[in-house]
């Protein structure tokens, strides 16, 4: 080998090009997943080969074949290289002291677009912190949140929090919401039905949804004859049953909808809001949690 000042010339991005060389089995294929261009990647395999003193590939092929020496060295490199991304990990997690844990809170009446994307980004950004995923009702979630429970929480309706004090707020997707029922229910029998019409006929509401309007009534209740659920999902189970109508979110409507359990009510103009608004709300005591930071980043965008 040669000197020690090559050896401390001989940095990572050089051992890691190497493993991906070896495990891409070509070198294009490499360049290709590192975003590099392929001379930048055989030159650092050549400086490899000329710190090593050994020709670790064999490129008479079409592709490049380790050499025996070549293969004692990547088990050396491919150890590095795991030793590396378990030392970022660990750095990752201490960095982030007593933010290593997050509670998150989803209405079970909301569902937005983005937050399939803000999971991904936790996965990426913070593999190792324990993420904590509940489904608790808009009213229990406002408490949750104000006793420090939880981090963060996304709310379905019109939210009033005027009277809970520290909570910070932004909008997020409307979640579109449909009136359903089973297709021999009454209220399939005729097109175009009305508030009043509804009105004759039981209604089932999960509880999620309801008194988390600014009057704190029932949110979207038309009946007065009602059932109460835990869920959306069990609200849509009794309806699939034939014990009443329901206002349900999308999500729980294609669900049931697909597999002919339930059918869109034919409603009149105007009888019900097209969506539901939604909010991400947190406790402003946690709003230095970098994953808090990273979820309202990507709402904001």
């Amino acid at each position: 080998m040669n000197t020690l000042n090559t050896l401390n010339t001989l940095n990572m991005q050089t051992i890691e090009t190497f493993v991906e060389v070896v495990e891409s089995k070509s070198f294009s294929a490499a360049a290709r997943k590192l975003g590099r261009a392929q001379s930048y990647v055989s030159n650092l395999v050549f400086e490899l080969e000329d710190w090593f003193g050994e020709t670790v590939f064999d490129r008479q092929g079409r592709y490049p074949i380790l050499t025996e020496k070549g293969h004692e060295l990547y088990f050396e490199a491919k150890a590095l290289h795991e030793a590396r991304l378990l030392f970022t990990k660990k750095a990752k997690y201490i960095s982030l002291g007593e933010h290593n844990s997050f509670s998150f809170a989803s209405d079970m009446m909301s569902e937005f677009p983005e937050g399939e994307q803000i999971l991904h980004k936790i996965n990426t950004l913070y593999p190792n912190v324990e993420l904590r995923l509940t489904n608790p009702s808009g009213d229990h979630i406002l408490r949750l949140l104000y006793e420090g429970h939880l981090d963060a929480a996304v709310i379905s309706g019109h939210v009033s929090f005027d009277h809970i004090p520290n909570i910070g707020v932004i909008p997020v997707s409307n979640t579109p919401v449909y009136c359903v029922a089973t297709d021999n229910h009454p209220v399939m029998k005729s097109s175009k039905i009305t508030v009043n019409e509804l009105m004759k006929h039981r209604q089932v509401i999960a509880c999620s949804h309801l008194r988390t309007n600014e009057s704190r009534k029932p949110f979207l209740k038309i009946s007065p004859s009602i059932w109460e659920a835990d869920s959306v999902y069990d609200a849509a189970t009794l309806v699939a049953h034939g014990f009443g109508w329901a206002i349900l979110p999308e999500h729980i409507v294609d669900l049931f909808e697909s597999n002919n359990l339930l059918k869109k009510v034919p409603l009149a103009e105007g009888v019900l809001p097209q969506s539901i608004s939604s909010t991400l709300a947190w406790n402003k005591d946690k709003q230095n949690n970098p994953i808090l930071k990273t979820i309202i980043n990507t709402l904001n965008k």
